[in-house]
């Protein structure tokens, strides 16, 4: 019986003693959270945490002791970190820099290689509409030779050519006849047919004055000349004498060369500052120091699947013919944004998961800060949101305050899903 009243006793005095230390912590505003046990940290190596107050083994520096945030901060609503407070002393010596959010003027700059290629539509293919053998090819008609428009190419000799000339100059006597007769039915009809055989000749691109000439001697001549329709560089094979050709061989190309076209490619993500009229600067390592200026014509309308890139085509003038096919170039294109409110790029810490920013919030306090951002230009991102104008960011030392950060969120529970405040402790 006395073994039942001493357990009896015992049970009363714990609930008394748990009753008591409840309402202990209800009085001081407690919770278990408060009563965790105390943690500190190096702030050198603020990665190196102990439960007991002492030096660090790295640096030898006194441990700090991390107390876990009270207050909230609505601005800075970013999971697994905590808003940190460092003095000015720490900051020189970890070399924390900062820099203002600010307004400014962005140009996106495309870098790039390219070679220099024929401007095809200014490209003619050189051919005869009938077959036959070339009898004198003309000693200026060789490959890489700078030829102007009418210049004789070839001699050629057809039958079907001279059946042609014959042709014409038999409408030509009949004309003559009916307009020594006087008959205007004979001579409308005869004019008709010497139209008709002179407009064949000259779709064989026979010249106007070959065709003068057949008129005044009066009888067909065994070959013709076959002319340049345009000012160029010849390109292709040389003809050969005697050489057999087909209706629609192609026999060389007239390549003119007074402007030229720089295919390029630049990467998938650059696609978004390259437009059709852009202005190109090129630059050639056969003429250092000089630029020259042209303009995107045309962009594909595919990707390179091997390398992630689209190719893009600038068309530019060739002055005095400088430019050679097949040169390598070096290709800017810059495309001003506007002015757009930005931050540097050191300040942005990409996590993985988002983009991360330390706003400093004055009195020593560096508050993290979720951001979305636009676009890259150079040394800024263009900021969208989460920092506004006028703010500042940190640009130099931000991986130290985002160790330090995560430390204390993880130390003083405000992990994620929770707001971090600005009353730390002061290292």
């Amino acid at each position: 019986m006395k073994y039942i009243v001493y357990a009896m006793i015992i049970i009363i005095v714990i609930t008394a003693l748990v009753i008591g230390g409840k309402a202990f912590l209800k009085e001081h505003n407690a919770s278990p959270e408060s009563q965790a046990k105390p943690m500190y940290h190096c702030p050198m190596h603020p990665t190196y945490t102990s439960d007991k107050p002492g030096d660090c083994p790295i640096c030898g520096m006194n441990l700090v002791l991390i107390k876990p945030d009270k207050n909230t901060s609505p601005q800075a609503d970013v999971s697994e970190y905590a808003t940190v407070e460092i003095s000015p002393d720490r900051q020189q010596l970890i070399g924390i820099k900062k820099e203002q959010v600010m307004a400014r003027p962005l140009t996106n700059t495309i870098r790039a290689v390219g070679t220099t290629g024929y401007n095809e539509r200014k490209v003619y293919d050189v051919n005869t509409k009938f077959a036959g053998w070339v009898d004198t090819a003309d000693c200026c008609a060789f490959a890489g030779k700078f030829i102007k428009s009418g210049t004789k190419l070839f001699s050629i000799y057809s039958p079907e050519l001279v059946t042609a000339q014959q042709e014409y100059l038999t409408a030509l006597k009949t004309l003559k006849t009916a307009e020594e007769n006087k008959s205007e039915d004979m001579i409308k009809n005869a004019g008709q047919l010497v139209n008709a055989t002179r407009q064949k000749l000259l779709f064989w691109d026979i010249t106007e004055g070959q065709l003068a000439e057949i008129a005044e001697e009066g009888k067909p001549s065994k070959t013709l000349w076959i002319t340049a329709k345009a000012e160029g560089f010849i390109i292709g094979d040389e003809l050969t004498n005697g050489k057999y050709i087909e209706p629609g061989e192609l026999l060389f190309r007239i390549a003119d060369l007074s402007t030229v076209w720089i295919e390029t490619e630049i990467y998938e993500y650059e696609l978004t500052f390259l437009g059709v009229g852009d202005k190109a600067v090129i630059e050639f390592p056969a003429y250092p120091g000089e630029k020259f200026e042209g303009n995107v014509k045309y962009v594909y309308p595919y990707v390179n699947p091997a390398t992630r890139t689209i190719k893009a085509r600038i068309e530019m003038p060739n002055p005095d013919y400088k430019l050679k096919i097949s040169m390598y170039a070096d290709v800017i294109i810059e495309k001003e944004l506007g002015e757009k409110t930005a931050i540097p790029v050191e300040a942005v810490l990409d996590t993985g998961k988002r983009r991360l920013v330390f706003v400093d919030k004055g009195d020593g306090f560096f508050e993290p800060r979720e951001v979305k951002l636009g676009a890259k230009t150079g040394a800024y991102y263009e900021i969208i949101e989460g920092v506004s104008e006028g703010e500042t960011v940190v640009t130099s030392g931000n991986f130290f305050i985002d160790s330090e950060s995560k430390i204390k969120s993880a130390v003083s529970g405000t992990g994620t899903g929770h707001k971090h405040g600005d009353n730390n402790e002061k290292k």
